[in-house]
């Protein structure tokens, strides 16, 4: 006797985890298409609008603090804001109060290709978004009910 999953593979589109897996993954596929004329990925992306957010706020950008405004690992955060600085669009230099910190901050360049990047995210998401219509504001208030809070 076959044992049975215990669902058939076409409830997975009815089950929500499925539907956002799916969904998130079809919406980093359209970020990563409107960075890529820039050669940005979407992990430097949120690494370099992070850091401008962060200092725009007059904050001390500290790759920790950095990893955390992107919600990235610490890891990935050094790896991404080493390629950054490697493009030319982030520098670190030693935090004078901190010898074992880094501080963060994007160059000129990185300021421009930002600038570049945000139309084409901000393009892409509507367009990702559009069959929505008025419902992408209802959909945006649900997941900020899955956010954990104090994030």
């Amino acid at each position: 006797m076959k044992r049975q999953l215990g669902f058939r593979l076409a409830d997975a589109d009815e089950r929500p985890g499925a539907l956002l897996a799916r969904v998130a993954a079809d919406w980093q596929r359209a970020r990563r298409a409107a960075l890529a004329d820039v050669e940005c990925t979407p992990a430097q992306f949120a690494l370099l609008q992070a850091a401008s957010a962060l200092l725009a706020a007059g904050e001390r950008v500290t790759q920790r603090r950095l990893a955390a405004e992107a919600h990235a690992d610490a890891m990935t955060a050094s790896q991404v804001a080493r390629t950054l600085e490697e493009k030319g669009w982030l520098e670190r230099v030693a935090d004078p109060d901190d010898a074992r910190a880094l501080l963060l901050a994007p160059t000129r360049a990185g300021k421009r290709l930002l600038a570049q990047a945000i139309r084409r995210v901000d393009a892409a998401d509507a367009a990702f978004f559009a069959p929505l219509g008025q419902d992408a504001a209802r959909l945006a208030e649900l997941l900020r009910r899955l956010v954990p809070a104090g994030e």
